[in-house]
């Protein structure tokens, strides 16, 4: 509760990467302990990939907030989560139900409620990947690894369909980036990216996301 308490205190800084990916707050990795420890996002963040309800819930309010200001269109969206990593799975997944499905579903259940907007497990993992984002020395290497990826699901049609695609903390933008083109190749109209956090270098605090 008091977890919660403090996320529900925590203000969106409402940035956007690349113009069509909206993140919220900046995330320190947890290997720089100290300033770690001293973000509340970052700690708020472990929290949502571990899905503590309550946080996945406030979290989930700020964002749809946030994006009921900007999609005031009149047109249905669907949200969808970038699946989780088959080789970590046994560490965010809960009897199949992994932390950013969780988040998409707490800001799909706030949008509903002003909205026409529907939840759906678009995307699908098809391989392991060659190692972790992290390990990955740059940018380059993040985009190469994470290339072909990622599929349609079985029987999912995304062919003029706009899709908010949701994911919980982003570095270069590999993994929305590679996820996207899958849409795309399907035939989405249009896609809005969601990231509760972007990583910042710890020495820096400067956005990996804005690195080329």
């Amino acid at each position: 509760m008091e977890l919660t308490l403090a996320v529900a205190k925590l203000a969106a800084s409402d940035t956007v990467f690349d113009g069509w990916i909206h993140s919220f707050g900046n995330y320190v990795p947890r290997r720089s302990a100290r300033k770690h420890r001293n973000s509340a996002w970052s700690r708020a963040v472990i929290r949502a990939k571990h899905r503590y309800e309550g946080v996945c819930q406030v979290f989930g309010h700020m964002v749809a907030d946030h994006l009921m200001q900007l999609l005031c269109d009149g047109h249905q969206w669907v949200v969808t989560h970038v699946p989780a990593e088959q080789d970590r799975g046994w560490l965010f997944t809960d009897m199949g139900r992994c932390a950013t499905e969780m988040l998409a579903t707490c800001i799909w259940k706030e949008l509903s409620q002003h909205m026409d907007v529907v939840i759906e497990p678009l995307l699908v993992q098809t391989r392991q990947k060659i190692k972790g984002q992290h390990q990955c020395a740059g940018t380059a290497e993040r985009f190469a690894n994470v290339q072909g990826l990622y599929a349609l699901a079985e029987g999912k049609q995304v062919f003029g369909r706009r899709i908010m695609l949701v994911d919980d903390v982003m570095t270069s933008g590999a993994t929305m980036n590679e996820c996207a083109r899958v849409l795309r190749d399907g035939g989405a109209a249009e896609i809005l990216g969601v990231a509760l956090a972007r990583t910042v270098h710890p020495a820096s605090s400067s956005p990996l996301g804005q690195q080329s």
